[in-house]
């Protein structure tokens, strides 16, 4: 699905959501069932107002048809005179019970036709009156209960509803106070009927109208925001379904720049895994077919036994073939341990040998290159080693042997010292070449190049002699740059050793040789002696880090000096 939402919006160009937006989706997603659908709110601005010019005409209202003079003097006692003069009459008093005076009939007459029914209509009216104003402040504290709270609302209504909300209760709260403001007058008219109430301190119509009507427009929004949430309700499923489309939009706009480089990264694994699927399948064919020829071709072992016995000098390890490739074998039985190191190149090149005309191949067609053959041999294996690798590719078109085994080389020397120097009138067929390493002139790093061999080392079996002549040069010229100035320390050591193993036979180690060279002629300077020896023990050995990358300036001061003792 995420493949084919990033198809469907990777060109989409409308912005990602914002926190609020994201959560909303979000909870209205994780909803299992609709909310409950809410009641809209029902408020009337045209009844306020004209219930507030009513009960505000009311309480200015006075009883003009009052006649009695005494009570136009004294308008608050009306109903005390209206229900004083009905008790009188309904219990048959002649006499005041205030006063105690005789109620003439004319006086009778004359209050019964003052105080007529037009006062208790009147009243009736303010009762009523007050009702109606009793049932509009409860109906203004019935709307602000009925304010649905900002969490009965839908997720996407809930993050402006709450101003909205404070917005309704608010102005409902105020018309409430501006309506309260009737019922002290209206209760005081109630008691004083034939007196205009004091009006000073009511709320002014103009304020009444215009709060009303900012409330009027608060529900109207509430009753928006219902509808909506209403709406939702009834299309619940549907909300689902695009709060879902929306999440998974927003993720797409905000990651599709790293979707669409990881479906590159995935897309570019899958080729390269489909490439080494192919190889692995090549390389599983290759090696079933390999298996197929070693099964095939298990006589080749004899062979290959054959040659290692001749590398190493005996036959105590052999090859057997197997369903997989070849066992080995010691004395005939499995082997239980890794092989020696030199047993394991015995194995190598004697498999070699025995390949290396494989697939119609022509050894005399063949360059070969042999490195290091008798690495880690002893020196009998070795003399088998290097006798096999001089025979079984004599009749190759060209034979490289790499070495740094100077007993190896000295065995190839004696082999081939002929074809470098061959009678007259033939052209040579093998020469001798060695990696000469300098520090030129100027220069801080060593530098390498293949030349041809010094006679002194290709003509004698020893390194004595090149070693020498690398000593003799120094003594001759101690003030000139030389390019094997840095090797001279280990050239120095490496001649005593050969010296005094020659001049004094026994051993002992170079100092216990020195004393002892001392002692046999007195003549020599011991100091001097000394100081060659701290050079070839000191010198000759690198401790640290920086003895491998340089040499020490006493290296370079005393070597041509010690070269001249």
């Amino acid at each position: 699905m995420l493949a084919k939402d990033f198809d469907w919006w990777k060109d989409h160009g409308g912005p990602k959501l914002t926190d609020d937006e994201l959560k909303t989706a979000e909870d209205t997603r994780r909803l299992d069932e609709p909310m409950p659908r809410l009641n809209r709110l029902s408020f009337e601005q045209a009844t306020i107002e004209t219930a507030y010019r009513f009960i505000a005409e009311v309480c200015g209202q006075s009883l003009a048809t009052v006649a009695l003079e005494e009570v136009q003097r004294h308008p608050d006692m009306v109903l005390w005179l209206k229900i004083g003069n009905e008790y009188h009459g309904a219990h048959g008093l002649a006499h005041c019970l205030l006063c105690g005076n005789e109620i003439l009939a004319e006086r009778r007459a004359l209050l019964t036709a003052a105080l007529d029914d037009e006062v208790d209509q009147f009243v009736a009216r303010l009762k009523r009156t007050a009702d109606r104003l009793d049932g509009l402040l409860e109906s203004i504290s019935q709307l602000v209960a009925l304010l649905p709270k900002v969490d009965d609302l839908t997720s996407e209504l809930r993050p402006g509803f709450r101003d909205l909300r404070q917005d309704a209760s608010q102005n409902a709260r105020q018309l409430a106070e501006q309506l309260r403001t009737l019922q002290g007058v209206l209760s005081a008219k109630l008691e004083r009927p034939a007196s205009p109430a004091d009006m000073k301190d009511v709320a002014a119509e103009a304020d009444v109208c215009a709060t009303a009507k900012r409330l009027a427009v608060s529900v109207a929004r509430v009753n928006e925001t219902i509808m909506a949430h209403n709406q939702g309700i009834t299309d619940f499923v549907k909300r689902k379904d695009e709060a879902e489309t929306s999440i998974r939009r927003h993720f797409i706009v905000d990651c599709r720049e790293e979707y669409a480089q990881t479906a590159k990264d995935v897309g570019d694994a899958i080729a390269r895994f489909e490439v080494a699927a192919e190889t692995l399948a090549a390389l599983r064919e290759r090696a079933r077919e390999l298996r197929q020829r070693i099964r095939t071709h298990g006589p080749a072992a004899a062979v290959i036994n054959k040659l290692i016995a001749a590398y190493l000098g005996h036959s105590e390890l052999t090859i057997n073939p197997a369903d997989e490739g070849y066992e080995l074998h010691r004395h005939g039985t499995p082997i239980t341990v890794v092989p020696s190191e030199g047993e394991k190149t015995a194995i190598a090149i004697s498999y070699f040998f025995s390949s290396i005309e494989a697939d119609n191949r022509k050894l005399k067609d063949m360059i070969v290159v042999v490195d290091d053959p008798v690495s880690s041999l002893d020196t009998k294996a070795l003399n088998f080693a290097c006798s096999l690798v001089k025979t079984r590719l004599e009749k190759a078109a060209q034979v490289f042997v790499l070495t740094h085994n100077l007993q190896c080389m000295n065995e190839f020397k004696k082999a081939w010292k002929g074809k470098t120097r061959p009678p007259t009138g033939k052209d040579p067929t093998a020469t001798f070449l060695y990696i000469d390493v300098t520090i030129p002139d100027g220069e801080h790093r060593r530098s390498s190049r293949i030349i041809e061999m010094s006679k002194l080392l290709r003509e004698y079996k020893s390194e004595y002699h090149l070693l020498f002549s690398h000593v003799l040069r120094f003594v001759e010229q101690p003030s000139a740059y030389d390019d094997h100035g840095y090797m001279m320390p280990n050239v120095i050591r490496r001649v005593l050793d050969v010296f005094l193993a020659f001049k004094r036979l026994g051993g002992g180690g170079l100092p216990g040789q020195l004393n002892t060279l001392c002692a046999d002629y007195p003549h020599l300077d011991r100091e001097r002696l000394a100081a060659l020896e701290r050079l070839a023990q000191v010198e000759s050995h690198s401790d640290n880090l920086d003895d491998l990358l340089s040499f020490s300036t006493m290296t370079l001061e005393e070597t041509p000096m010690r070269s001249l003792i």
